[in-house]
């Protein structure tokens, strides 16, 4: 059992340094997180340290982010006209 913990540890270590800078395991709620705000703060005009590649699902996360926050905007308006 100690022996295939390691193993996961060396694997999880291995995925936690990916390609993109942020030390996050890619699609973990964290990575999200990360992309999200560093997205929305370059989107803002403020100027974040510049990551060497922006993964492609960062910007789906974002994308995703910014709809459920319109689709609950549409729904509280909604709500109060009735």
């Amino acid at each position: 059992m100690a022996n295939l913990q390691r193993r996961l540890q060396k694997l999880e270590v291995r995925f936690r340094t990916n390609a993109d800078g942020s030390g996050l395991m890619p699609h973990s709620q964290e990575w999200v997180h990360f992309w999200i705000k560093w997205l929305l703060s370059a989107l803002a005009g403020e100027a974040p340290a510049v990551p060497d590649q922006i993964p492609m699902g960062a910007y789906r996360a974002v994308v995703a982010y910014v709809d459920e926050l319109a689709e609950y905007d549409d729904d509280q308006q909604m709500a109060s006209h009735t």
